[in-house]
């Protein structure tokens, strides 16, 4: 049974409060002691009744409970007349109680007790009882007996009822809360009940917020539905309550999303009594999914657009190696169709004998799972081979739909076709151009010296024969002058095709740069190369003779070497070779002048070989120094610079250029000696240039060294190492200085001129290249030869050469400086024809660079005012450092 509460307890206490009160009413006629009793005994009673409510279990104290409530009312009873009292009906207060709230034991105690109660004192009194005061006592001791268990009985099945009602409206809470939290949750979802009116019956789900049916059950579908999707609602609702299963796709009006739209009836036995039938509706918003989908699709046709239209061929494979998808790029390498292709397998479209390798590397694919990369060459449709670069990657199977974009439903493997034609002949080239000269096709310098290594180890390990030719075309430089370049890369053409003509397939012909051709005879004795020498002068003399339908004497000279020494490098062998040649230019051209290295006593040779020696000497010696010789503005007759002149030391005396400078030039010395001029120079020009800050110096460059990596490099290096002012340094190439490659030369000067350097022709006048080098080359100064300025004051001829010289110069830009300007007539002369700068022995001679150094510094202090008007010891011993 259920226990009571406090409020549960209250009315009780109520009526019984009452009762004690009508027995305190002045009309009845109170027992004291009965009613203290009474009093007593209820009092005890409530207090039990809240140590009750403490404990959750029942106790003894319940059924002590009645007893005492019993007792109370028989006191009450008693005080009240007995039988007789009109407080007779609070009988049933505790029979009540237990009949609601006891069990069935403590409601037959309180039956028991109540009869007791109501008879005992008729029993034992019957004279203050009367025959009704009985009949009461019977009357509602036979209701406690009998009414008490009945209505208990009753309660108790209520009780039940109620407990099953409540627990099944929580269980029905519970589904309810359940039902809406799983609906609630499911993502971008909307559920709504709908009658054939449309009338809203229930909303529920996350995605009802978003397309707007928030709070909108009660209403009328039609106030959120726009005027495009209502008709279709609609349409969908009188199938659905139809009995059918419908869908559409809407966008929803709200946030403008793609919603998926299922409608299906609701079957319910009430409904179709009521004749009230609905429909549910589930709105899925599938925006992101279309994305995606449309997302993929392009993804897809963009795979297949780059698969299709890729200019390299690509070609899905089975696992052994068929050919299951060929874009047009490899069908076009291939030379057959798709459908040609198609099926076949990899193996039969290789060149013979790459099947191995093609299997090889399907099986490392397929066995690693990693990429594989292989060349080897396709056999075309007319069968010739097409070299290609392979890339492979396995393609693994998707378990659901087959791999993707292969149309298979396992492996596959993708593979990836680069023609390779296009670069291997680049290779090629670039591997022929590497040995070979562009112009002729013949061997170059580098690929020649490698050969003659080879053959002179094979000399020292077999003995040595054969023998090494150097020609040399006579005139060419004319040639360039008059007729233009590509004349003479004509003639250099024409010679090329005539050494091979002339010599056999075991001999190696090269060119060695602008007209020199070397030529090794392996096998040939003296009378063999002699023979052969012979044989090449007069063909060049025949043949070669004849340019653009003018007469040009074109021809050879060839020096021989014979090889009979066995421990020759080299760098001998080149230059002493290169020392025959002009050996025979020097004996009047057009023959050749042969050498046996077993001696070294022709006369001319071996001076040059001696001379040779002594710059190699002096180079490692550092037994060179400078002069300076003084170069005159005439504008304000005032010394603006000097250039540089090399001189070398021998013994007890110094050795002009004009003595050794001829063989540097012939031995490939000439870069070296010209980065030893550039080194000092430049230092030297620091320690100018702290006195007279506008001070230049020239220096003179080969026609070697324009263009020569290393002397560049040297340059800059100079220029970085000293705090020079680089506008100060003027390069002067001799005109007739022959620069092998014009275009080179030209980017030399950009660089250098972006450094601040300038440049200055040299010997203008002296060359058929003088307009041809003034036009292609950067210069800023022009120097005019000494042939039109030494009888200038005396030659009319001579003057108006240099008045028109002098004129040009000044229309290109260009300043002029006059050499040779030996007495002051002679200056007096270029300065009317308005002349920059001149220099010669009557400006001042050559001097060793502290001479020249005191009169700078004289010439500065005096501009100063006077102050140190000599160098100090730390100054001439800086310049005895820099010059050597």
């Amino acid at each position: 049974m259920e226990r009571p509460g406090l409020r549960g307890a209250a009315p009780f206490a109520a009526c019984l409060a009452i009762g004690l009160g009508m027995m305190l009413l002045p009309q009845y006629q109170v027992h004291a002691a009965s009613a203290v009793l009474a009093l007593v005994l209820l009092g005890v009673a409530g207090v039990l009744f809240l140590r009750t409510l403490r404990s959750r279990r029942r106790t003894w104290l319940e059924p002590t409970l009645v007893v005492l409530i019993s007792s109370g009312l028989a006191a009450i009873f008693h005080a009240t007349g007995g039988p007789a009292s009109p407080l007779l009906p609070l009988v049933a207060v505790p029979v009540l109680w237990c009949a609601l709230f006891g069990r069935r034991r403590d409601l037959l105690l309180v039956a028991v007790l109540t009869v007791v109660l109501l008879l005992t004192p008729a029993v034992l009194t019957p004279a203050d009882y009367d025959a009704a005061g009985v009949a009461r006592a019977v009357l509602w001791g036979a209701i406690t007996l009998l009414v008490g268990p009945a209505v208990q009985d009753v309660v108790v099945r209520w009780r039940i009822d109620r407990d099953r009602h409540s627990a099944l409206s929580r269980e029905l809470e519970q589904a309810n809360a359940r039902w809406r939290f799983v609906v609630d949750t499911i993502p971008e979802t909307a559920l709504v009940t709908l009658d054939e009116d449309l009338q809203i019956g229930l909303v529920a789900g996350s995605g009802a917020w978003a397309v707007g049916l928030r709070d909108a059950e009660g209403q009328n579908f039609s106030e959120f539905a726009s005027s495009r999707n209502l008709p279709i609602v609609r349409r969908l609702v009188s199938k659905a309550i139809e009995g059918d299963l419908v869908g559409a796709e809407l966008t929803s009006t709200a946030n403008g999303h793609d919603q998926e739209v299922l409608v299906s009836p609701i079957v319910s036995s009430d409904d179709e009594e009521s004749g009230h039938r609905e429909v549910l509706l589930l709105a899925r918003d599938v925006s992101r999914e279309r994305q995606r989908a449309r997302q993929v699709a392009r993804e897809r046709d963009r795979a297949e657009r780059f698969f299709s239209e890729s200019p390299h061929g690509i070609a899905v494979l089975t696992p052994d190696g068929v050919v299951h998808r060929a874009n047009p790029a490899l069908c076009h390498l291939a030379g057959v169709s798709e459908d040609v292709l198609v099926g076949q397998p990899l193996t039969e479209l290789v060149e013979k004998g790459a099947g191995e390798i093609v299997q090889e590397h399907l099986d490392r694919v397929l066995s690693s799972g990693n990429r594989a990369q292989s060349r080897w060459s396709l056999r075309s449709a007319a069968g010739d081979p097409c070299p290609v670069a392979v890339s492979s990657s396995l393609m693994p199977a998707d378990d659901s739909e087959g791999q993707a974009g292969s149309g298979l439903d396992g492996d596959a493997v993708l593979m990836h076709f680069v023609d390779m034609s296009e670069q291997e002949r680049y290779e090629n080239r670039l591997t022929f151009l590497a040995n070979h000269d562009p112009l002729t096709g013949l061997t170059n310098r580098r690929r020649f010296e490698e050969e003659l290594e080879r053959h002179l180890d094979r000399c020292q390990r077999y003995g040595a024969r054969g023998a090494v030719m150097m020609l040399d075309l006579d005139h060419f430089k004319e040639v360039n002058d008059t007729l233009g370049h590509p004349a003479g890369d004509q003639l250099i053409v024409m010679l090329g095709d005539l050494l091979r003509r002339r010599l056999r397939a075991t001999d190696l012909v090269a060119r060695l740069g602008g007209d020199e051709f070397a030529v090794l005879l392996p096998e040939a004795d003296a009378v063999g190369a002699e023979l052969t020498a012979r044989d090449l002068v007069e063909a060049v003399r025949e043949e070669v003779s004849t340019l653009d339908g003018a007469q040009h004497r074109v021809t050879a000279s060839i020096g021989v070497l014979l090889l009979k020494h066995s421990k020759l490098t080299v760098s001998d062998v080149m230059s002493s070779v290169d020392m025959l040649l002009y050996d025979a230019k020097d004996g009047g051209r057009d023959r050749y002048a042969t050498l046996d290295t077993t001696r070294f006593d022709v006369p001319r040779t071996a001076a040059r070989l001696h001379w040779a020696d002594q710059i190699e000497q002096a180079l490692r010696e550092d037994a060179f120094e400078l002069h300076l010789q003084p170069i005159l503005d005439v504008n304000t007759m005032k010394r603006s610079g000097a250039e540089a002149l090399l001189r070398m030391r021998m013994e007890d005396h110094l050795v002009p250029p004009a003595r050794f400078l001829y063989v540097a030039e012939r031995s490939n010395l000439i870069t070296r000696i010209d980065r030893w001029v550039i080194r000092h120079s430049v230092a030297l020009l620091e320690h100018l240039q702290s006195f007279d800050p506008d001070f230049h110096l020239e220096v003179n460059l080969s026609g070697r060294s324009v263009g020569d990596p290393a002397v560049e490099a040297e340059l800059i290096t100079a220029l970085r190492r000293n705090n020079v002012d680089p506008r100060g340094l003027v390069l002067e190439i001799t005109e007739t200085a022959a620069v092998a490659h014009i275009e080179e030369a030209r980017r030399f000067a950009e660089r250098l001129t972006q450094l601040g350097c300038s440049f200055a022709l040299d010997d203008f006048g002296a060359g058929f290249g003088s307009f041809y080098y003034l036009k292609h080359l950067l210069f800023d100064y022009v120097k005019i030869d000494g042939e039109f300025v030494a009888g200038c004051d005396v030659d009319s001829r001579d003057r108006t050469i240099l008045a028109s010289i002098v004129q040009m110069a000044h229309g290109l830009g260009k300043k002029t400086i006059a050499e040779f300007v030996t007495s002051d007539r002679i200056l007096e002369v270029v300065r009317e024809e308005g002349v920059d700068l001149a220099q010669g022995f009557g400006i001042g001679r050559p001097v060793p660079v502290s001479e020249f150094f005191t009169s700078v510094v004289e010439s500065a202090a005096e501009r100063r005012g006077g102050l140190r008007a000599q160098p100090t010891r730390a100054d001439l011993e800086r310049l005895s450092s820099t010059t050597g």
